[in-house]
């Protein structure tokens, strides 16, 4: 049975996972026809789990994590017992067929528009790897750039020459843009919400992403009491959603860094105040 599946945004080709009898593989299909095509050749059940399957915009190009996320002591399970241990790596292939590839150690791979690069978060860094056909790369040495706060979420702009991101600086959170070309690290309207989720116009010309409210300071969230404080992440279990909106949606300008709120939810709305809905 499929467990995921991605599609390339120029031509008609899509491609998943597939769980066949214990082994795992990625296959891959195009239009018109869609015939299913199988381009990986792990026929063993050696437990090596596939995950976050990318795919090029030209379809030429896909990208996947091989190996098990950590269990709380920062293990990877090994469950053919390989006395070289077990890793999570990110890997590549092409959709033409061949052997896959390792790219990098990590996981959530984010491949570029024009299938050349991948970037990955690690240590609350953004990081980027080439994406070397048929060629293993080597391991980055560094972050593709440093700034303060736990850095996350980094997303391609059409063009591939900017990267938006999440930057959480505990008590709130910036929309922050990265250009390959200066290189330079900007904000978008920053202020004292959190802000995540960012998403780029057709066009690179803007980002929308949520607001939510900050964290003021000795105050305590509102929720439902059948919530536990348990499945709240740390930070979002004393933030104050209390006294008018709590969510809102914003689109700003790359270029100029100011932005505008297209939408808000009503003051005690229930429909987007519930705990699925904040996280």
């Amino acid at each position: 049975f499929p467990v995921e599946m991605a599609s390339a945004r120029s031509v008609d080709r899509i491609a998943w996972i597939a769980f066949e009898r214990g082994t795992r593989n990625v296959y891959t299909a195009v239009g018109p026809d869609f015939a299913p095509v199988r381009l990986t050749d792990w026929m063993d059940d050696r437990g090596h789990d596939l995950t976050d399957i990318n795919v090029s915009d030209d379809g030429e190009v896909l990208v996947f994590v091989r190996g098990h996320t950590p269990n709380s002591q920062g293990w990877i399970a090994n469950p053919f017992s390989d006395p070289r241990g077990s890793e999570r790596a990110i890997w590549a292939i092409g959709s033409a067929g061949g052997d896959p590839w390792r790219v990098a150690e990590g996981s959530s791979p984010v491949l570029s528009p024009n299938g050349h690069w991948v970037l990955f978060v690690k240590g609350g860094q953004i990081w980027r790897a080439a994406v070397n056909p048929g060629v293993e790369a080597m391991e980055p040495a560094e972050p593709l750039f440093r700034t303060f706060g736990v850095n996350s979420d980094p997303v391609w702009s059409p063009d591939g020459k900017k990267i938006a991101f999440t930057s959480v600086r505990e008590d709130h959170s910036y929309i922050g843009i990265y250009d390959t070309e200066v290189p330079k690290v900007s904000y978008l309207a920053p202020g004292v919400d959190r802000d995540d989720q960012p998403v780029w116009s057709p066009d690179g010309k803007q980002v929308a992403f949520v607001r939510r409210p900050g964290l003021p300071f000795g105050t305590v969230a509102r929720r439902p009491p059948s919530v536990p404080d348990s499945i709240i992440p740390k930070g979002l279990q004393e933030a104050r959603f209390a006294g008018g909106a709590n969510l809102a949606l914003w689109v700003a300008d790359v270029e100029t860094g100011k932005g505008r709120e297209v939408w808000h939810n009503m003051p005690d709305d229930s429909a987007f105040s519930r705990v699925t809905d904040l996280l």
